[in-house]
């Protein structure tokens, strides 16, 4: 399993990219920290989740 936002998730052969869309993430949006690593918006589609991996996604959101 992999830590995502602090939550265990049973991910199967994902990568990044695929996981953000299906979880409906905007990816203009969103910073991903991967294993402690900022990933670039570029390298989404080469990332494969793994067990043990740990994954926060941080969005950023407008207000006033």
């Amino acid at each position: 399993m992999a830590i995502i936002n602090g939550k265990y998730e049973e991910i199967g052969n994902v990568n990044l990219l695929d996981y953000l869309l299906k979880n409906k993430y905007r990816i203009d949006r969103i910073v991903v920290d991967y294993n402690g690593d900022i990933v670039k918006k570029a390298d989404f589609e080469k990332i494969n989740i793994k067990n043990a991996d740990k994954v926060e996604i941080v969005c950023f959101v407008g207000g006033g």
